[in-house]
């Protein structure tokens, strides 16, 4: 037997991710790797789902508005859908589905989203912060 993992899409993650990897100029093969899932399956989804497909055809002053809410999303963590599937060759040699698992998953929060975010929307913007930002004492 071997298992298959298949992702499910996520309309309130996905679209977002597949902007933010096409505004860093990713190809189709990346962006499904960073994805984790096959370029067929990135294919599917741009057939199936309108807001994927607009990825590709979004105004770039749009673009940010659209990447900065998937950020915070990593930023923040999100919940996933994980489906494993298992099959078995039959005796004509062709694999069967067995079992479907589907499971939900946190994903935490990541730091290098914090990071890029504030790369990309802030480092244009230090005098919202005043000339003494850089100067000025913290306590914990």
């Amino acid at each position: 037997m071997s298992e298959k993992k298949a992702v499910e899409f996520d309309p309130n993650l996905h679209p977002h991710l597949v902007y933010l990897y096409r505004d860093r100029g990713y190809t189709q093969k990346k962006i499904a790797e960073a994805l984790e899932i096959s370029v067929g399956q990135l294919m599917s989804w741009i057939r199936m789902y309108p807001r994927v497909k607009q990825a590709y055809q979004i105004v770039p002053e749009k673009m940010d508005i659209v990447i900065e809410e998937a950020l915070k999303k990593m930023m923040d963590g999100y919940e996933k859908k994980e489906t494993i599937e298992t099959y078995k060759t039959n005796k004509e040699g062709q694999e069967e589905l067995v079992e479907r698992k589907v499971t939900t998953k946190h994903v935490d929060g990541n730091p290098t989203a914090l990071k890029i975010w504030v790369e990309r929307f802030l480092k244009d913007n230090d005098e919202d912060f005043g000339e003494d930002y850089e100067e000025a004492e913290f306590s914990e």
